[in-house]
């Protein structure tokens, strides 16, 4: 069994009674995690909106897939349509990006930034450097990459992938 914090990528359905929660963790990495009896009294679905930051109890038996134990919120946006919009974008980059469960605390933080900075900002000043950032810190890019750090609105991101 396993407590830790995570970034919620995505919450997909996987059968009649169970969903699936992709995470991403500052210990572990990449998560995918079953939620059994979704939709009942016992889960509030609410909680695993893209870049929602959880904390969470999870049971990870050698045999089987891991299984949430608990789950409880620990910070949740109020954004607006296009920030809605935006952090799917931003959330399901993550997840088709990162399917190996190799942690890296500067994918989490810049995540977990990137979800506090969406709030107070405009999604299209928000996107692009993240895509950026993420692409320089998964190992892409190269020149163009540096160009593009030369630009203002990378300056947020700067310090996390230094």
């Amino acid at each position: 069994m396993i407590k830790t914090n995570a970034i919620v990528l995505s919450l997909s359905k996987h059968d009649d009674r169970s969903m699936l929660l992709h995470a991403y963790t500052r210990e572990r990495g990449y998560l995918s995690i079953y939620i059994y009896g979704a939709g009942g009294r016992r889960h509030t679905l609410g909680l695993y909106l893209p870049l929602n930051a959880v904390s969470l109890v999870v049971d990870t038996p050698p045999d089987r897939p891991a299984r949430l134990r608990e789950s409880t919120l620990l910070a949740t946006h109020n954004y607006t349509p296009m920030q809605q919009m935006a952090a799917l974008t931003i959330a399901e980059v993550a997840l088709r990006s990162m399917h190996e469960p190799l942690p890296d605390p500067a994918v989490y933080e810049l995540l977990l930034s990137t979800a506090a900075m969406l709030e107070h900002e405009e999604a299209q000043k928000i996107v692009p450097p993240f895509l950026v950032a993420l692409s320089r810190l998964l190992g892409y890019g190269g020149q163009m990459l540096d160009e593009w750090n030369s630009l203002s609105s990378l300056a947020m991101y700067h310090e996390l992938i230094q």
